[in-house]
């Protein structure tokens, strides 16, 4: 399988179907919209950790709307997430390459699956226009494609990731 460069909203724009793109957006913003403004902890070790006190975050395009409210992290916080880190580094440097590419190609999958959602997100979070969130979004689909692989391993590897989509659908 053939890795193509995503270049969402460019594709709909040459294809004529630039309206198709703008309903997937609003669909995508409509639904975040309805999530907007719930509180975020941190979390060290796979678990949830309160911070010294909250903070919101102001979505840029509207000051009145908050994007949610997130946790203020302590210095205790942030050498407990960086021991757990180093913790937890040599499991994953030890974990083999081929499996190490697994699971970054699945993050790429749910990237692609979610990517108007996530670009609804930068629109409201960083208050980027549709074009840059839907670039950026692009670009972090790429990112996943090419830094696990190199010229050498791509025919393996996407044959591997072939398996991994048959086996996890």
């Amino acid at each position: 399988m053939a890795f193509e460069d995503e270049n969402t909203m460019f594709d709909h724009s040459e294809n004529g179907t630039l309206a198709e793109f703008h309903r997937e957006f609003e669909a995508a913003l409509k639904q975040l919209k309805g999530e907007l403004g719930q509180t975020y902890p941190n979390y060290i070790s796979g678990r949830a950790v309160n911070g010294s006190g909250t903070f919101d975050s102001i979505s840029p395009n509207d000051a009145t709307v908050v994007v949610g409210t997130f946790q203020k992290g302590t210095r205790d916080d942030a050498r407990k997430a960086i021991r757990s880190a180093k913790r937890y580094f040599p499991k994953w440097a030890a974990t083999p390459y081929m499996e190490r590419v697994k699971i970054i190609r699945k993050l790429g999958r749910l990237v692609r699956r979610d990517k108007y959602l996530l670009s609804a997100a930068l629109t409201i979070e960083a208050g980027k226009t549709r074009a840059e969130a839907s670039i950026d979004v692009d670009e972090a689909i790429e990112v996943d494609h090419r830094v696990v692989l190199d010229r050498d391993t791509e025919k393996l590897a996407d044959d591997t990731l072939d398996g991994v989509l048959r086996w996890s659908s």
